[in-house]
This record gives C-alpha cells, sequence and structure tokens, in this order.
C-alpha cells in the first residue's frame, strides 16, 4: 500500500487570459482560467454568481499526481447587461484547499440613458449672457467618462470628466458651466457619454445664440 503525507496547500492563480477586477464588455460570455500545482489533487469548482444568486456551479475530478496544469471554464450563453462574481476553489486528496480571489465583471450591451434638464436653455434661445450652462440626467450601470462639447465659429471645448469604480450603476446629474463666452455669437453644444463596455450615447445638439444688449439707436 502507498500513503502520501501531504501537507501544502493547493497553488492557484488566475492567468493573464482572465480579464481583470471590475471590468465591463459587450458580450454574453465569461472565460476563466486558472494555473494550478498540486501533487494530489482532488477536484476543483468554478463558481459564478449574479447580483442575487448563483448562476452556474461547474465541478471538475481531478487526475492524481497531477502537479502543474491549466484549468479552465468558459460560461456562455449569459444574460447581458448584468454583473457576475466568480471564484475557484481546489480541494486536493489530504482535505487542503484554496480559493482565489472573487472577481467582478459586467456584460453590458445598453447604451447610457442620457437627457437635457432644466435649467439647460431650449434649443435656439436668446440670451444677454456670456456663458452656456449644461445640465444633463445620466444613468449607466457602469460608466466610463462624459464628455461636453460646444462650439462656434472660432471657438471649441471639449471638456472630460472621469468616473471611478465607486460610480457603477449612477444615476446623477451633471453640469458644465462654460463662461467667459463671446457674446454676438451662435453656439452649438452636446453631450456624449460612454461606458466601460464601449457603448454610447449623445444628446441631441442644440444651439445658443449670446446676445450682446438691446439694439442701440444713433440719432442723426
Amino acid at each position: 500500500r502507498t500513503i502520501t503525507l501531504d501537507d501544502t496547500q493547493p497553488r492557484m492563480t488566475y492567468l493573464s487570459s482572465v480579464e481583470p477586477n471590475y471590468t465591463a464588455f459587450n458580450r454574453d460570455w465569461i472565460f476563466v482560467n486558472v494555473s494550478l500545482f498540486e501533487a494530489n489533487p482532488a477536484n476543483m469548482t468554478f463558481l459564478l454568481f449574479n447580483a442575487t444568486s448563483l448562476v452556474n456551479s461547474t465541478f471538475y475530478t481531478l487526475a492524481v499526481s497531477l502537479n502543474t496544469t491549466n484549468v479552465s471554464v468558459n460560461f456562455t450563453g449569459l444574460r447581458m447587461n448584468m454583473t457576475y462574481t466568480y471564484n475557484v476553489t481546489v480541494m486536493d486528496f489530504a482535505g487542503q484547499s484554496n480559493t482565489t480571489e472573487m472577481r467582478t465583471i459586467t456584460l453590458d450591451n445598453a447604451p447610457p440613458v442620457l437627457a437635457f434638464i432644466p435649467p439647460t436653455e431650449a434649443n435656439g434661445t436668446y440670451r444677454v449672457v456670456n456663458y452656456v450652462f449644461i445640465n444633463v440626467s445620466m444613468y449607466e450601470e457602469v460608466p466610463a467618462n462624459i464628455t461636453f462639447h460646444i462650439v462656434n465659429s472660432t471657438f471649441s471645448n471639449i471638456t472630460v470628466k472621469y468616473f471611478g469604480l465607486k460610480d457603477s450603476n449612477t444615476s446623477m446629474n451633471m453640469t458644465m458651466n462654460f463662461s467667459g463666452l463671446s457674446t454676438g455669437s451662435r453656439y452649438l453644444y452636446n453631450v456624449s457619454v460612454y461606458d466601460l463596455a464601449g457603448n454610447a450615447n449623445t444628446t441631441e445638439t442644440r444651439t445658443m445664440i449670446l446676445d450682446d444688449g438691446p439694439p442701440r439707436t444713433a440719432y442723426v
């Protein structure tokens, strides 16, 4: 008879083909690939969760004296516009185990929701001011950035604001005040939002005329 004494925990790590934590993609699959080193592996379990429940549990029975190997699962046909988490656990025949970190990925094919709201001026407004104030309402599960763009015949300004990981599932109002503008000029402006999965949305382009005051009357 042969007996193996094993007091070493299995070693396991995600390979570079696995997406980094907190990423987003426009697709319906998640590929998980790990590198395992264990002299006496028994089994591995790949777990996939959404926000409310277990989505998939894939169990592998491993060969004795496997030593170093790569093991992978491709979770396909997943529901879009959802955030998933996953990890992998390995158990050896001595009863020792190891689990990878839990990673998060969002599958997203929906464009951000974006619209002008007051006090943004209506299209074609005339105002005796030297600024254009823009206010938009937006919702996006994994926002990347928002871009405010304003131009006239001689001037252009593009202002980009970036979002962080804490801004996921974001519903908010975003504002921009372009001030110190030349009067007596017509300006065009719009706003675009991009998400981490590459989806985008842009408002309509509005026009605002910055008047330089009431007409002047001259006596002759």
